[in-house]
């Protein structure tokens, strides 16, 4: 069993951490991709390098939540549980709000018929994306990663 993680049983200590889930780096990548450089790429070029002169509201939608969604997913990737948690608080906010506008904007009516589904996808995509981000990084699997103890077994 070299190399093979083996869960402590309930009478014997364990103070090694077991491997990576797989899946812990495919979700904080993608999470990096969709709720960080995404949105900054996209206020940078909105703004036309006058940052300032935006609304307080896009520069906390579209600057201030995706560096913090970056940090959370480096966190989430590097095993600490406070990151994985401020995570998935932060994608929840951040879909909230791309949601409530997306919402906004179909009420308006102005949309054509191909931009109406594209906004429904976007808006169906986002609950899917934060509802399989607090499944999986609250499946038991998943939590023994982030939940075994951190400290060194004591020196004899």
């Amino acid at each position: 069993m070299a190399g093979k993680y083996r869960p402590p049983s309930a009478d014997e200590p364990s103070f090694e951490r077991p491997p990576r889930p797989l899946g812990v780096p495919i979700m904080c990548t993608t999470n990096i991709i969709l709720a960080g450089t995404v949105p900054l790429i996209r206020t940078f070029f909105q703004s036309q390098g006058n940052f300032f002169l935006l609304p307080a509201v896009t520069r906390l939608v579209g600057v201030a939540l995706p560096i913090l969604i970056l940090w959370a997913s480096w966190s989430t990737w590097s095993g600490r549980d406070r990151g994985r948690t401020a995570l998935l608080y932060l994608l929840t906010i951040y879909y909230a709000i791309q949601i409530f506008s997306y919402v906004i904007i179909l009420q308006t009516g102005i949309l054509d018929s191909t931009t109406t589904l594209v906004t429904i996808l976007s808006i169906l995509f986002a609950i899917a994306w934060v509802g399989f981000n607090w499944w999986y990084f609250l499946r038991p699997a998943t939590l023994i990663y982030y939940r075994r103890p951190k400290k060194s077994p004591p020196s004899n």
